[in-house]
């Protein structure tokens, strides 16, 4: 039998003293008293862990404007400066690193062509990392953690890549581990789309109303996805993968897919396809594949005609998740958001007669940002999750 875990008063402080750093976060500036409000802790509590985390550099006070007689209080708000981070996001194109603050604000970036050979992406990584120290003027030791987002699956216990389809070579490779090594820095190597799925319910943080939903990356071989159940990324039993939403057999007697089998639902819905509907006799390419957006934005029949093709093959797929999970929003992101207006009809018609009506939206960023940017709001979630208690 397991022993339960059980709430020590340390782990009870570390608790609130997350709690606080997040609120703090989605409601700054913010006086003591407010946080006290908020989260019903006693107020010498609430101060006491303020000036903890003012002492640490997290957090900056400054007195608010006089209104009126009374006491001018203290409003708190981050303070930038506390904390930086590295977000790093691996495409099979192009790498990107990212120096952030303790806000997820990007001081300085840098990029370099992404190798074939993840030991000499190492490399290539330490450099970057040292051009972005010497342009921002911080040393090396204040950047507190780095988080990898890589577009392949990653067993999160041991930081390994099992799987990475756009770089056969860096499959079974224990990324996080070498680059721990290299740096001296704690890293982490998270899926692509699980990070981008964290990004966009850290952006809807300060209302807390994005608690269930799915995420859905239209690329060009495939689709990504990560699912935010009740408020929790949901990674699997093993924390190694869920919601594989690209692999669902939609066809049994379709084309062979990379996982092994045949009619995965990605092979309909990718980039490729849809370019394939529009001509199957040229090659697909990014730049091609561009115009082709274009097109279908000027009202050319035949690149509607594709788009929306693509678009019955989405509803789908949606249509199967939505009948599963009953989520409360689905986002689309990739190229294919491009010509939303082209798509948006047919895929929201047949959604609409599946109980829950899900909203069906595009996401706020390009997948790109989204795969950078998630990467740092991962780096800096250990200051503003909760800890498990044990």
């Amino acid at each position: 039998m397991v022993s339960p875990n059980t709430a020590t008063p340390a782990t009870v402080r570390q608790v609130n003293r997350a709690i606080l750093l997040n609120l703090i976060r989605t409601h700054q500036p913010v006086s003591r008293i407010q946080l006290s409000v908020l989260t019903g802790i006693y107020r010498s509590n609430v101060s006491f862990i303020v000036e903890e985390l003012v002492q640490e550099g997290l957090v900056r006070e400054e007195r608010g404007k006089p209104q009126g007689r009374g006491r001018v209080p203290m409003f708190l708000s981050l303070d930038p400066d506390g904390f930086r981070v590295a977000g790093i996001s691996i495409r099979a194109g192009e790498t990107v690193a990212a120096l952030a603050d303790l806000t997820g604000r990007i001081l300085e970036s840098t990029a370099f062509r992404t190798p074939k050979s993840p030991e000499v992406w190492v490399e290539h990584f330490q450099a970057s990392l040292e051009r972005l120290r010497s342009s921002s003027s911080r040393k090396l030791g204040d950047i507190h953690h780095i988080c990898i987002s890589v577009p392949g699956m990653v067993n999160q216990a041991s930081g390994e890549i099992l799987w990475m389809n756009a770089l056969p070579n860096y499959s079974g490779f224990k990324l996080r581990d070498v680059v721990e090594s290299a740096t001296g820095i704690p890293a982490t190597t998270v899926n692509d789309c699980h990070l981008a799925t964290t990004c966009e319910r850290w952006m809807d943080d300060a209302s807390g109303e994005l608690r269930n939903f799915v995420f859905l990356e239209v690329g060009d071989v495939g689709v990504g996805a990560g699912m935010i159940v009740n408020g929790e990324l949901c990674t699997g039993h093993n924390s190694t993968f869920a919601g594989e939403f690209g692999h669902m057999v939609v066809e049994s007697s379709g084309p062979k897919c990379n996982c092994g089998r045949r009619g995965c639902w990605e092979l309909f819905v990718c980039d490729r396809a849809t370019w394939r509907r529009y001509d199957p006799v040229r090659e697909f390419s990014v730049v091609r594949f561009k115009d082709l957006t274009k097109l279908a934005l000027k009202g050319d029949r035949k690149a509607v005609k594709a788009f929306q093709e693509t678009a019955a093959h989405l509803s789908l797929g949606i249509s199967n998740i939505v009948m599963v999970l009953n989520p409360e929003v689905v986002i689309l992101a990739g190229r294919l958001t491009e010509v939303w207006d082209v798509i948006r009809v047919p895929i929201e018609r047949a959604i609409a007669t599946l109980p829950g009506k899900p909203q069906i939206r595009p996401a706020r960023m390009s997948a790109e940002e989204l795969f950078l940017n998630g990467a740092i709001r991962h780096a800096l979630s250990g200051l503003f999750a909760q800890p498990q208690l044990g």
